[in-house]
């Protein structure tokens, strides 16, 4: 999927996302932050943030800014599925763990699993 992200990037980035169903958001961490949108250690300090807030999962909390983004997808016939909306960007201590993609955005598809190909697909509703 590629995403544009006008704070960090006015360029779109393809981004490998997790589909996270556990996941209310969906997020970009640090090391996407730094290696696709060119964001430095300093812009990922919560404190140079307005509204940060502080986002829970399994592994405890962070801070995350909050910012508008473009999702492309591209689709089986060739066409690319735009997508305007929002994404979190997390802080420096966020380095490691991958993109997710939240409920936020799937709850805009049907997804099908096919178990023995390991393949997720996703249908816009």
């Amino acid at each position: 999927m590629a995403v544009r992200i006008p704070l960090a990037s006015p360029t779109p980035a393809v981004v490998p996302f997790i589909i996270d169903t556990g996941a209310a958001f969906t997020c970009i961490h640090a090391i996407d932050a730094i290696r696709f949108f060119g964001m430095t250690p300093a812009l990922l300090d919560p404190v140079t943030w307005v509204n940060a807030k502080s986002i829970g999962g399994v592994g405890g909390s962070s801070m995350y800014i909050e910012t508008p983004a473009t999702y492309m997808l591209l689709r089986r016939d060739g066409q690319v599925e735009v997508i305007e909306g929002v994404i979190r960007i997390g802080e420096l201590k966020t380095n490691g763990i991958p993109a997710l993609l939240g409920w936020d955005l799937l709850k805009l598809f049907r997804l099908d699993v096919h178990g023995g190909d390991q393949v997720i697909s996703l249908h816009r509703l």
